[in-house]
């Protein structure tokens, strides 16, 4: 078994900085969605090192995801790159000498991991067969603030001038 994606804590006294350069099949996100899926490995690399008491993490993180074009639906890939992603945790947490980085990895990646996505460099082929459905010309309209504005906290100002 492969153990690139462990930190053995007790290792990294005197200041030794602990190198992580580790390729991890992308079964550990997870990820039960119809449209979200991480067909390729999810590649990490970065150190460990003990910084006072805590275990610091650092780390640049890359996969991909595969999700929906949002305007023809057709499945997607979209690079997700993640850097210098810092993962701080005291060291009386945890509860062993090793830590396992996938739980970080997993959090961060869906946290970066683009909601929406187009395909060509977000120029679909497909958005001229919707544009007889969108309004042209000027879809802003201006809202004239002193009627239809509402500031709840604009007399904090005066009381603080008061003060």
């Amino acid at each position: 078994m492969d153990d690139s994606h462990l930190i053995y804590v007790d290792r990294l006294t005197d200041e030794r900085i602990e190198k992580i350069n580790c390729q991890l099949t992308p079964e550990f996100i997870d990820v039960q969605e119809k449209d979200l899926s991480y067909p390729d490995p999810v590649q990490a690399q970065g150190e460990a090192y003990v910084a006072s008491d805590h275990l610091v993490v650092h780390l640049d993180v890359s996969t991909t995801a595969l999700l929906p074009c949002k305007t023809c639906n057709e499945p997607l890939k979209k690079n997700v790159s993640l850097h210098h992603v810092y993962h701080t945790i005291p060291l009386s947490d945890l509860k062993h000498a090793i830590f396992d980085i996938r739980d970080i990895l997993r959090e961060n990646i869906l946290i970066e991991s683009p909601q929406f996505a187009e395909c060509d460099d977000n120029n679909c082929p497909h958005r001229v067969q919707f544009s007889e459905f969108l309004q042209k010309g000027d879809t802003v309209t201006k809202v004239d603030t002193d009627e239809h504005s509402n500031f709840p906290f604009a007399h904090l100002d005066e009381e603080i001038n008061k003060s």
